[in-house]
């Protein structure tokens, strides 16, 4: 699945990191940012979907709860047409300004994420009103691990989680990451900083 996004025209450089839950791309991120920091160079983080669409009662109760009232009712292409409305929001408000001032730009998930979830023509349509990244990082790990480490923490442990679903995801990721030229980073072993610096300077 090959997407036309679009070119950045920016002076600035946005990295993504892209993953399923509890693959380790939020730790590569804050790794990265260690790495721009100690080259003194100025970025600027955020995340998709942002915590305005965390909070909606919906979204939560599609994404965590236990309850399947929700996710038997609501349909899944319409709340990702919602969600991908303010991931665009996102890069319109925080993505676009910051590259402007040239700034590195660290995206925790992308619109990669929505096709992930949801593969749908519509939604390969609104991937491609997203610029397209200068690195997209793409963490991975075995499907017991990933379940292992989200369950494991105390806030998840008792939310709504379906292996098919996760598999169903990392078949796609793996179809983005072939496609869009993704980097992909094993995170079932020790982060290996090394190359991860190796990676970002051939971006920066």
């Amino acid at each position: 699945m090959k997407l036309n996004l679009q070119k950045n025209g920016y002076d600035g450089k946005l990295i993504v990191f892209e993953g399923c839950d509890g693959s380790g791309k939020t730790t590569i991120l804050n790794e990265v940012k260690k790495i721009l920091e100690e080259k003194n160079i100025e970025y600027y983080a955020t995340k998709m979907p942002s915590q305005r669409i965390r909070n909606i009662d919906v979204f939560n109760d599609y994404d965590n709860s236990q309850d399947n009232f929700i996710r038997e009712n609501v349909n899944l292409e319409n709340l990702t047409i919602m969600v991908s409305g303010d991931r665009l929001l996102v890069q319109d408000l925080e993505i676009v300004p910051a590259l402007k001032q040239g700034k590195v730009v660290l995206c925790d998930r992308y619109c990669y994420t929505s096709l992930a979830r949801c593969n749908t023509k519509i939604i390969e349509e609104i991937a491609n009103k997203f610029i397209e990244p200068n690195l997209v990082i793409y963490a991975k790990s075995p499907p017991k691990v990933l379940k292992m480490r989200v369950k494991s923490r105390k806030n998840e442990k008792n939310n709504y989680y379906n292996d098919k679903d996760v598999q169903n995801q990392i078949k796609i990721f793996d179809e983005l990451s072939h496609d869009n030229d993704f980097v992909e980073i094993n995170t079932n072993k020790q982060l290996d900083i090394k190359k991860l610096t190796s990676i970002i300077s051939k971006v920066i």
